[in-house]
């Protein structure tokens, strides 16, 4: 049994290691000492220390750990360790040089990027430091995320009726929540047989969507509450949400930027058809085959996120981006036997492309190596 410690349970670690179906693998979550002085910091001036909490340093106290992974973190202990990363690493607020330094020393065995964009930006950000290249370059490599399927097929789903649309994150801006209601606004208007249920608390969060003013957080209230087809949970368990993915045809995140998209993996594995925007990494999710892409002028097959750099600019893109939105769900109303046909290629692209096992026996394989090295 190949014991791992990690410093945090939280969901992302859970969702890309810590819970996986491993038959020789067993984690702990173990004491960082960098925790300490970045909680007093919280608790006593709410302020959060990125600089201590994407670093990791145990004093060699835990004997009894075979290897660490991390999700963005990094260490300097003398004990074999990996990190699946999300964008880059180290993370912005680590010092850079030290972060490479421990990226290219002895001690780490995998750079795991769980996004081809994500492995592409830290293969750009490394090219600009050639001298780590030798030793980072091998340790480099793609795992996505894994996702079990919920649903067997569509039996459970009705067409005959009302397009049921879902919406979830609390990143309500970013994520494209304004234009959704904006868009649902004109199927309302036109008469649509369309529904929309949002879970989110309406948040704005401040990365692709500081443009946003009192004025359009007003306009989204007032739209959500003056539009009888819309649906508003401020929050729900995660079991709620997939719940109501199993009721629903379609998923839909029109984002601005996303560094993954686990929302879209647990509709299609509910029997959804999903709509995104095309900003990386959700062309790699999603494709013509099992949903819709919204091509936005700004949003290239390569880009991050949609940058809104100015009010001005904001305004242009959010009318492109609810127009498009509009359009997807016309064309879905259109033509339900292509939806149906677009939800069974969605299961079908969970089935193969993120079994959790699949997923627990590549990372097996990279512990078992990482201690033999």
């Amino acid at each position: 049994m190949i014991r791992v410690g990690t410093n945090q349970l939280l969901y992302n670690e859970v969702r890309n290691f810590a819970g996986l179906p491993f038959q020789n693998v067993c984690f702990r979550k173990v004491l960082d000492l960098y925790k300490v002085p970045a909680y007093l910091q919280y608790k006593l001036f709410n302020k959060v220390n990125y600089k201590l909490i994407f670093r990791f340093n145990d004093l060699g106290l835990h004997r009894k750990i075979d290897l660490f992974h991390f999700f963005n973190g990094i260490t300097p202990v003398k004990k074999p360790w990996v990190v699946t990363f999300e964008t880059k690493v180290p993370r912005p607020d680590v010092n850079f040089l030290q972060g490479y330094a421990w990226l290219a020393g002895k001690y780490c065995k995998k750079i795991i990027a769980y996004s081809e964009r994500a492995y592409n930006a830290e293969l750009q950000l490394l090219k600009q430091h050639p001298c780590y290249c030798d030793d980072m370059l091998p340790k480099m490599t793609v795992l996505r995320p894994s996702q079990p399927l919920i649903a067997n097929g569509l039996e459970h789903k009705d067409y005959s009726g009302f397009i049921h649309f879902l919406f979830a994150g609390h990143a309500f801006y970013r994520k494209g929540g304004y234009e959704l209601v904006k868009a649902f606004a004109q199927c309302y208007h036109k008469g649509l047989p369309v529904r929309l249920t949002m879970v989110s608390k309406l948040e704005v969060e401040g990365y692709c969507d500081r443009n946003i003013s009192p004025d359009i957080e007003a306009e989204t209230h007032r739209l959500i509450a003056g539009n009888p087809s819309v649906t508003w949970y401020r929050q729900l368990s995660n079991k709620q949400v997939l719940q109501l993915l199993l009721e629903a045809h379609v998923g839909i995140l029109p984002s601005f930027g996303e560094t993954y998209g686990y929302f879209l993996l647990e509709a299609m594995a509910c029997g959804c058809a999903v709509v995104a925007t095309a900003v990386s990494p959700l062309t790699e999710i999603v494709s013509d085959q099992c949903g819709y892409l919204l091509n936005v002028p700004t949003a290239m097959k390569d880009v991050e996120y949609i940058d809104i750099d100015n009010p001005a600019r904001y305004k242009e893109i959010s009318a492109r981006l609810t127009e498009r939105i509009f359009q997807s769900i016309e064309a879905i109303c259109n033509d339900t036997k292509l939806l149906q046909a677009k939800s069974l290629l969605a299961l079908q692209h969970i089935r193969e492309k993120y079994s959790p096992f699949d997923r627990a026996a590549a990372l097996e394989k990279i512990y078992h190596e990482a201690l033999v090295a």
